[in-house]
């Protein structure tokens, strides 16, 4: 169990129910969904990030319930603060961004030649 850093919240809401139930599991057990909601409200970031960075570095874009890469964009709102004192957790994220980059830039590069060799003659 993670547990709130402080006192309990003064009230509940439906955000801090969900974030509440998150915290109440193990690390083993958090999910790419549990993680970027806890990671999006700044909690557990320290426990957290470096299990969310093992996954972005097998899948990028995994996601939680918002939409793909959801978690990695989590991660990225992070703030300039915590990446300061936390300069390991920056360059691991940025060379998983990188490694993105570069294979972004591989299928656009494979994609010209294939438009190249469009049989309709016209961009579709």
């Amino acid at each position: 169990m993670i547990g709130w850093t402080d006192a309990a919240p003064p009230f509940k809401t439906p955000l801090i129910e969900r974030c509440e139930a998150a915290l109440a599991l193990p690390l083993k057990d958090q999910t790419v969904e549990t993680m970027r909601l806890l990671l999006g409200q700044g909690i557990a970031i320290d426990m957290l990030l470096p299990r969310a960075l093992d996954i972005l570095e097998l899948d990028i874009l995994a996601s939680g319930d918002l939409y793909e890469g959801d978690l990695l964009a989590s991660c990225q709102r992070l703030s300039a603060s915590y990446w300061r004192e936390h300069p390991d957790h920056w360059v691991r994220l940025d060379s998983i961004l990188r490694d993105f980059d570069q294979k972004v830039d591989q299928v656009n590069k494979e994609r010209a030649g294939f438009m190249a060799n469009n049989p309709f003659g016209a961009k579709l």
